[in-house]
């Protein structure tokens, strides 16, 4: 045969040994920095301002009606989002490196009863909340990189969410609604806990460039 086209094997018997870098949790450093994926840096260079088109943070705005309003639930469905998701109490350093706080301050939502007021009014007031939380620029180094607040009207209640696409992306965002809306409508509100974070996966991808078997 052409060693062109020669294919060259272990000899038989010979195990072939491929480093294969794992996923696992590291709870021990869990809060520890860690790098930024390369989108993560296009967000971060590009909302500094530093270039032309800059000066804009990628995020998302959202409304959700609600039909019925009981702000207590409301505010304890979103603490414990906030508790379950590292990436929800997420900030970038100055150093360019992206951390997990161990704790952060209590999340308030803001709610504005607009539930009496003129309809003029009331569509008036909301337009300038979406107008506002619409165009948010979020600081990377400062928590939290995200708004929540809810308004009252005639019709029921809407809530307001924008947040930031530095630690999250279109899907996540769904599965967190779908997850806040569950949590805000059991009565025995549960989230099953995460082992695994984000941390863990950015760090396994470079272990995975550096391998072998990459």
């Amino acid at each position: 045969m052409n060693d062109m086209f020669r294919e060259d094997r272990p000899a038989e018997g010979t195990p072939k040994v491929v480093d294969v870098p794992s996923l696992a949790p590291d709870l021990a450093a869990r809060h520890e920095p860690f790098p930024l994926t390369d989108v993560q840096k296009a967000y971060w260079i590009g909302r500094s301002g530093t270039f032309d088109l800059g000066h804009i943070g990628c995020h998302v705005y959202l409304e959700v009606k609600l039909a019925a309003h009981d702000s207590e639930r409301l505010q304890a469905a979103w603490q414990m989002l906030i508790e379950h998701h590292d990436m929800l109490r997420a900030i970038v350093r100055e150093d360019g490196r992206q951390q997990i706080l161990v704790e952060v301050p209590r999340y308030k939502i803001e709610h504005r009863d607009l539930g009496s007021a003129e309809a003029a009014s009331a569509r008036a007031e909301v337009e300038a909340i979406r107008q506002r939380m619409s165009h948010q620029v979020f600081r990377p180094d400062r928590w939290p990189l995200f708004e929540v607040r809810t308004t009252e009207l005639d019709s029921g209640t809407l809530l307001h969410l924008s947040i930031d696409l530095l630690f999250i992306d279109f899907w996540s965002i769904q599965l967190l609604v779908k997850e806040y809306m569950q949590l805000v409508s059991d009565p025995d509100p549960y989230l099953p806990p995460l082992d695994l974070s984000f941390r863990d996966y950015v760090l396994f991808t470079a272990r995975q460039r550096e391998s072998s078997a990459y």
